[in-house]
């Protein structure tokens, strides 16, 4: 008779049966604790804010102005509320050619990648700290998660030193 071959890999249950010859109760698997996420977003945020820092841009956490013709990010305060983003706002309109932002927003129309890359890093741990602390949406939670590993690879990547492409030369006999 015929075997059937599988290729499928083990399952953790699996893995944990003949590693250890029993199982590891289900309550101890993978359990991630809100310290241990925090300071996840913590070490992506400051991956993203070293790429700011690198640029030239602001790397404390508030909200920021920039005035027509300058070139430096100003900080407005820490923090406001709407209705002082909003006098602000009117005292200095933008179709005057002031900008406004958050730190994370303020890379996001950055000519560079990189500084591109880490304004949404910012932004996405901006709100899955917001999603955490207000609801539990646990799909949504899962698919910024996923993204936001996604984003930190790719500014990891391109923080590192480009390789010259392999060139291949002629052989000289003598």
């Amino acid at each position: 008779m015929w075997r059937r071959l599988s290729f499928a890999r083990p399952t953790l249950d699996q893995r944990q049966e003949t590693s250890s010859g029993s199982r590891t109760p289900p309550a101890s698997q993978g359990i991630v604790k809100p310290e241990e996420l925090y300071d996840l977003l913590s070490e992506i945020e400051n991956a993203a804010l070293q790429v700011y820092k690198t640029n030239g841009l602001p790397t404390e956490a508030g909200h920021y102005a920039k005035a027509p013709g300058q070139k430096m990010w100003k900080m407005i305060a820490p923090a406001l509320t709407p209705a002082e983003r909003w006098v602000f706002a009117i005292e200095n309109p933008a179709n005057t050619g002031w900008k406004y932002g958050m730190l994370k927003d303020l890379g996001v129309h950055s000519c560079k990648g990189s500084v591109r890359q880490a304004a949404k890093l910012l932004a996405e741990c901006h709100a899955v700290r917001q999603s955490t602390a207000a609801t539990s949406h646990q799909g949504e939670l899962v698919s910024r998660a996923i993204k936001l590993g996604f984003e930190w690879r790719l500014l990891i990547v391109a923080a590192e030193p480009k390789r010259k492409p392999l060139q291949l030369l002629p052989v000289v006999e003598s």
